[in-house]
């Protein structure tokens, strides 16, 4: 610390007064902790300890040394008075207002017999003439020649000086010494508050404070240390500008009687005239809702063009809001001013008068328009005063006025009829956008039946009845299309299912089969192909057994009872809950994706298996119930055709006991699937065939995989995907 420097500059010293922003980020983390410590003691101790410590080492680490030890303790003392002025927990003082209040004697006896302290004042200071207040002296000898004073007091007078003292505690300070008070604590702490601001922030603030008295008046105080806060020596705000300040004390005690008056409307108004710039109320007649001019001044004071121009402006206004159908709020000044003959007639203009905006105006052609009105509004009814003849719409279209609704259907016809043309513009153009994201036919074999439909629309053709998800039939008219069929909730229509393609499509998919195919149609389209994935052509399926009504998010599909039970059948492994509960029906469960497709793909492998043993055509359980339709054919990815336009031709065929065994033919295996031919047919058996089937007969040398192993792991992936009514509850047998 002793080192032989120069004695810094006066700049250099000043750096030293304040805090630096790295030692306030060092410092910050104890400041928690330092405002929620009450103990005085607690917080001076932790004020020297662990803040001047982390402030040490911090200079230690950035090798900061002031020169000399006084610019070192300047700097600390700096630091610590930081953070006594900021760290404290606020606190609103609460100024002597109410009615009682601490009395002392000594303050009694100074107001009661300020002669008498002050001969002794005199004689105590050993001086001639009084002494005034501003003299040292007399706050020296003040609380000495009181208490010298009351030293001398009578019994009576020591009785009556207690009896003022219990009134004045009852009754609380005069006036007076409240405001004194108001200054000498709340003038101090906005000053220590602006002064925090500064610090902490570097905000800087002219404050005009106001404090209401018991008899409702208002008491204000500017208080302005922002050169003190800065360090600078000059005069402040306040005094370079005496008359601007009180301007803005008087609008402000305005502003202040004005929120009174709001505060309590059972009281007397004090500023009945509080009124700004651009905020004139215009009030509607009663009985007609137009626009009413306010009168003239009760006083016949003068209105300058300050008061007469939102008048006028705000009237307008208000005339155009009726007449735009309550759209616009504000009258468009300016396309009125170059086009006045189209929005106003010339009977509601005084004569000779050049209509403008009326803030640029004259005062004079101002009061011509206002007074005209005014007594137009006294001679004639309120329909007649004024009126506007058109208005603006979307700032180009000229529009007939709409007052008291006239017009108002016309123009709400208008209204409908542009939506509707902005609606048929969006669809529109969102049918183009889907178009082009629409995939081609042969790059979604196996998809989903709404992409099915827009290949079968795309191969050209009529189509005029198609399936939609969910078992659903919607009517779409081509351009040859003969009979259009109408949804009636009522009666069920029998060829829900049915997809209809021209006939001529349905002739060229019947050339490459060599037997003739009798169709089963089935209630959810393309299941086939979407569940075994492959390319099977002029196969009769049957699926008599209930389909999945739909899919959750999760991609698990919903099954009933009885469909349960079958797939238990080959795996009775697989334990489900039902979903739904007691009071929602018949037992629902869920299952995977997987577990679904290897289901239909057994049914598939075992009708070919069962035709091939037996050399005729397999019959699935409970077909008795359904219906068959001649010259029927498979599509290309699985989608069951109509060959017949027209559903009254159609020629149905009730199966029996005695189903013929020729009537439906067995599947042909794809010949490429998996290099392997036909072969694969002999792999067949009660199990599903899938990845872990083939797997397990593939891989000799491992663990060959059951039926309760592949179940339990179809359960675990159902569990882990969810479900969106509630998640099953899955167990190993």
């Amino acid at each position: 610390m002793s080192m032989a420097v120069e004695p810094p500059t006066a700049v250099e010293a000043d750096e030293y007064t304040s805090i630096t922003p790295g030692e306030r980020s060092i410092i910050m983390p104890f400041r928690y902790q330092y405002e929620h410590e009450y103990k005085r003691v607690t917080r001076i101790a932790m004020l020297k300890g662990e803040i001047c410590s982390a402030i040490f080492n911090y200079w230690k680490r950035e090798k900061i040394e002031p020169p000399t030890t006084a610019l070192f303790k300047q700097r600390l003392n700096a630091i610590m008075a930081f953070v006594r002025n900021n760290w404290r927990r606020p606190r609103r003082i609460q100024l002597d207002t109410s009615g009682t209040v601490s009395v002392r004697i000594h303050d009694l006896i100074w107001e009661f017999m300020p002669d008498k302290v002050e001969a002794r004042i005199m004689e105590l200071a050993k001086s001639d003439t009084p002494i005034s207040y501003k003299d040292v002296r007399f706050l020296q000898y003040l609380n000495v020649a009181i208490s010298e004073v009351r030293k001398k007091l009578s019994v009576p007078q020591i009785a009556w000086f207690d009896a003022k003292k219990e009134e004045r505690r009852r009754l609380g300070n005069p006036p007076e010494k409240q405001l004194r008070i108001y200054h000498k604590d709340g003038a101090l702490r906005v000053r220590k508050a602006a002064a925090s601001q500064w610090l902490e922030m570097g905000m800087l603030q002219l404050t005009i404070g106001a404090v209401q008295e018991k008899d409702n008046r208002w008491v204000l105080e500017v208080y302005d240390n922002t050169a003190l806060n800065m360090g600078v020596k000059t005069k402040s705000f306040c005094k370079l500008w005496p008359d601007e300040m009180q301007d803005i004390q008087r609008k402000f005690l305005q502003y202040l009687r004005h929120l009174d008056d709001l505060k309590h409307p059972d009281r007397p108004p004090t500023e009945p005239n509080m009124k700004g710039k651009h905020h004139t109320q215009i009030k509607n007649d009663p009985t007609t809702g137009f626009p009413r001019m306010p009168d003239p001044p009760a006083d016949n004071s003068h209105q300058g063009w300050k008061e007469l121009a939102p008048i006028m402006r705000n009237y307008l206004s208000a005339h155009y809001y009726l007449a735009s159908g309550h759209k616009y709020v504000t009258a468009p000044f300016t396309a009125i001013e170059s086009r006045c003959s189209d929005f106003i007639d010339v009977e509601y203009l005084p004569a000779g008068m050049v209509f403008k905006d009326p803030n640029y105006m004259n005062r004079d052609d101002i009061m011509k328009f206002i007074q005209q009105i005014r007594d137009r509004q006294t001679s004639g009814p309120m329909e007649n005063v004024f009126r506007f003849k058109a208005y603006r719409d979307n700032r180009t279209t000229m529009m007939p006025a709409l007052y008291n609704g006239s017009n108002a259907t016309a123009e709400a016809a208008k209204d409908a009829e542009q939506q509707s043309t902005r609606r048929k513009k969006a669809s529109k153009k969102k049918g183009k956008k889907a178009a082009k994201a629409q995939p081609s036919a042969s790059d979604v074999a196996g998809s989903d039946h709404d992409e099915e439909m827009h290949m079968w629309n795309e191969n050209g053709g009529d189509l005029t009845w198609m399936t939609l998800p969910g078992g659903r039939g919607e009517n779409i008219a081509g351009p040859h299309a003969t009979a259009n069929k109408t949804i009636n909730a009522s009666t069920p229509d029998p060829n829900v299912g049915m997809v209809e393609v021209p006939e001529a499509s349905i002739r060229s998919i019947a050339d490459t089969s060599t037997t003739p195919p009798v169709v089963v149609p089935h209630t959810v389209p393309n299941i086939i192909s979407a569940a075994h994935g492959s390319k099977l052509q002029n196969t009769a399926i049957h699926s008599n057994i209930p389909q999945p009504p739909l899919n959750n998010l999760a991609g698990n599909i919903e099954i009933d009872q009885q469909t349960y039970e079958r797939i238990r059948e080959n795996r009775p492994g697989l334990v489900l809950t039902a979903v739904n509960g007691p009071a929602d029906g018949p037992p629902r469960y869920e299952v995977t994706r997987s577990i679904w497709d290897k289901y239909m793909s057994t049914i598939v492998v075992n009708a070919a298996a069962s035709q091939n043993q037996s050399g005729g055509c397999p019959v699935l359980p409970n077909f008795t119930n359904s219906v068959i339709y001649d010259a029927v054919s498979m599509g290309p990815v699985g989608i069951v055709v109509s060959a017949t336009p027209d559903a009254a031709n159609r020629n149905t065929v009730h199966i029996g006991e005695d189903i013929p065994s020729t009537c439906i033919p067995a599947p042909h295996a794809d010949p490429t699937r998996n290099g392997q031919g036909n072969r694969g047919r002999k792999r067949s058996s009660n199990n599903f065939i899938g990845k872990e089937a083939t797997a397990g007969q593939g891989n000799r040398r491992g663990k060959k995989r059951g039926a309760d192993d592949m179940a339990a792991d179809e359960a675990e992936s159902l569990g882990a995907k969810g479900s969106r009514a509630r998640k099953p509850r899955v167990r190993e047998s």
